[in-house]
């Protein structure tokens, strides 16, 4: 398939309006970082294995969903639905690319699910709300050998 080159010309006030336009810092909605997981068509809620703490990025997104820098001063906090099951706090995330931004903290404490996660700030954007399963731990972790299902045969 050929290069092909395309160019666009445009005075320094267009640019700046489309920049303008793009870079529309106006916070409108938080946005929790989290994986999408599709269960029957629908959107699945967020695991929690029990004994786990999940860090997820806060993040403040404008009118048409951009992410744009959350406003000078914006406090966040959270609640959870249910803190016998998930206790619900914001912190900032320990590690990786997002160290040390705001984060929606989940603390496992008991296995249910459907438990809401509600994420706010001080600015008043829309608040994001999640729904958190906690399940538990299936990870293979020893080898057991079942003697009271043993069967014996005679020897040859």
């Amino acid at each position: 398939m050929p290069d092909v080159k395309i160019e666009f010309k445009v005075s320094e006030e267009q640019a700046a309006a489309m920049i303008a336009a793009v870079v529309d810092s106006t916070a409108k909605r938080l946005l929790i970082e989290r994986p999408i997981f599709m269960r029957n068509g629908k959107l699945a809620n967020f695991r929690l294995t029990m004994g786990e703490t999940a860090f997820l990025a806060i993040h403040i997104t404008n009118k048409d969903g951009v992410i744009v820098p959350a406003p000078a001063g914006d406090v966040f906090s959270a609640v959870s639905g249910d803190v016998a099951m998930v206790i619900a706090t914001t912190d900032v995330m320990p590690s990786g690319p997002l160290q040390g931004t705001p984060a929606l903290k989940l603390v496992s404490v008991a296995a249910g699910l459907g438990i809401t996660a509600t994420t706010t700030d001080s600015a008043g954007d829309n608040p994001d709300v999640i729904l958190v399963d906690v399940v538990a731990d299936l990870t293979p972790a020893a080898i057991t050998v079942d003697e009271a299902d043993a069967v014996f045969v005679h020897n040859a």
